[in-house]
């Protein structure tokens, strides 16, 4: 897990969970858990009561091929993307998907870097069907 303070969001400070307490507090209605982990604090920055954003990491990909959940079709292994053809139209491609969050999913097969995805971008105007708006991606590692 990792965090930032209100003050220095910039700062970014890591730890390890070490456990949830197991009884919650309500407030406004918000189930809140408190989370315990201790952090190295030798220049006595972080002080108690400070307001911080947590977040925690269930699964990382380093140097991954990545593109937009946008770009994704289907769910888990039966994901499909469109990628340029060499004949410059799009055609669908079956790709295997790792680690992903809200906005990238990597991709452990299936593409190459340098594919060309199309993706359709979701949100206002945007649809699933072949006359929504799309954008061009090139692949990076």
């Amino acid at each position: 897990m990792y965090f930032t303070t209100l003050g220095s969001q910039q700062r970014r400070w890591e730890s390890r969970l070490d456990r949830l307490e197991p009884t919650p507090v309500v407030e406004n209605n918000v189930v809140l858990y408190n989370a315990v982990f201790e952090v190295p604090n030798p220049e006595g920055r972080l002080m108690t009561q400070m307001t911080a954003q947590v977040f925690f990491v269930n699964a990382e990909a380093r140097g991954a091929l990545l593109v937009p959940v946008t770009a994704l079709s289907g769910r888990g292994s039966g994901a499909t993307v469109q990628v340029l053809g060499s004949n410059g139209q799009p055609e669908q491609r079956g790709v295997t998907v790792g680690v992903t969050n809200r906005v990238q999913a990597e991709i452990v097969d299936g593409l190459k870097e340098g594919d060309r995805v199309v993706s359709s971008p979701r949100g206002a105007g945007s649809t699933n069907s072949d006359n929504g708006p799309r954008r061009m991606l090139g692949m990076r590692m």
